[in-house]
């Protein structure tokens, strides 16, 4: 009698816990976030003046080149991972580390969006990111590790913002220079336009040209746009202009920079 018991002791346990997805039953840690390092710059061109393609196939701009600096006035740096494929994916942790800051955990946000901009930071500093995902069941995965450094940004002179240039042979950029500038190769004047829709952001490319600089050197540049093989032939209507600089990073082959603000520009 008491062994009848027992079974259905056992029986009554067994029916009550069948069906239940317990939160530990989950043991598998989510798909590895796949953080992009830099890829490269707006105006990169491959052999044959191929434009540099970015994460997504399209020619490469601010929004599908990795790791990087944003336009504008504050010091930020984006961020940018390959979309999260798992579908039980709770929340993302981002981290940050530098020579001069141990690591920390800067955010952390519900999974959904592939982007972060770090914002208010020093130039010349290198900074260390890598995220971390984790599943309602509380598993994780780590991404590997990318880098980037800012540089002092341009200042933009000419044209002004909403400015209106009525013949391209006139169109003439002119910009100064930031801080020392001892950590910059070159400034890379920008061109384009902004395709960006609700749903999708990009820029188009219409022309650029790199200016090398050196330490000693005028503090205030000029380019002409016709004179370095700017198209007369654009169709009319607004653009945007800014200024990067760069410097090449022998570690990672790639730049670091920053980015001026964008002044718009009217072309009738």
């Amino acid at each position: 009698m008491k062994k009848i018991l027992l079974l259905l002791f056992i029986v009554i346990i067994l029916i009550g816990c069948a069906g239940t997805d317990s939160k530990n039953d989950d043991k598998i840690p989510p798909t590895k976030p796949n953080l992009y390092p830099h890829i490269g710059d707006m105006g990169d061109m491959e052999q044959q003046g191929i434009p540099l393609e970015g994460v997504n196939g399209n020619d490469i701009n601010d929004f599908n080149n990795g790791i990087d600096a944003v336009h504008g006035t504050q010091e930020n740096i984006r961020l940018q991972w390959e979309h999260l494929v798992d579908n039980d994916l709770d929340y993302v942790n981002i981290y940050r580390y530098s020579f001069y800051d141990s690591l920390s955990l800067i955010y952390q946000r519900i999974s959904g969006s592939d982007s972060f901009i770090d914002a208010s930071l020093i130039p010349f500093v290198e900074y260390h990111y890598f995220i971390e995902v984790f599943d309602f069941a509380g598993n994780s995965t780590l991404s590997d590790t990318v880098s980037y450094m800012l540089l002092d940004k341009a200042q933009l002179v000419s044209p002004i913002d909403g400015g209106t240039v009525n013949d391209l042979n006139d169109l003439v950029f002119q910009w100064g220079r930031a801080g020392s500038g001892e950590l910059i190769d070159l400034f890379r004047v920008i061109l384009y336009r902004d395709n960006s829709t609700d749903n999708y952001e990009e820029y188009e490319h219409v022309w650029s040209y790199d200016q090398y600089i050196y330490v000693n050197e005028n503090q205030d540049f000029e380019i002409s746009y016709r004179d370095f093989g700017g198209d007369v032939n654009i169709p009319n209507g607004q653009y945007l202009w800014r200024v990067d600089a760069l410097r090449y990073n022998d570690a990672n082959h790639t730049y670091f920079g920053s980015e001026s603000v964008e002044y718009k520009l009217y072309y009738y």
